[in-house]
């Protein structure tokens, strides 16, 4: 039996963009990423550039973040900052 071959791999790495920040920052930060993008997604591209490079390379981190977008955009609120905004808490309580 011949070696599996690698090649497809070795280029996928090669490929990947310098300034990918990983999956262990772009789960650090994520619910961070989504409520900037729930927002602009613009501008959470040009303030987490190395997240939204991940995003773009690795279909897990993409999927958590689709996830959690959904989950925000389903509660019917923008981020839970907007909803914050939006409908205040009574003060003292």
């Amino acid at each position: 039996m011949a070696p599996p071959n690698n090649w497809s791999t070795l280029r996928r790495l090669l490929r990947t963009d310098p300034c990918d920040a990983g999956c262990g920052e772009t789960v650090e930060l994520l619910h961070v990423f989504v409520d900037l993008a729930a927002i602009d997604p613009a501008q959470a591209a040009r303030h987490y550039p190395g997240i939204s490079a991940h995003l773009r390379a690795c279909g897990s981190c993409a999927l958590d973040f689709e996830g959690l977008l959904a989950q925000l955009h389903a509660s019917g609120c923008r981020s839970p900052r907007t909803r914050e905004r939006l409908n205040p808490r009574p003060l003292g309580s």
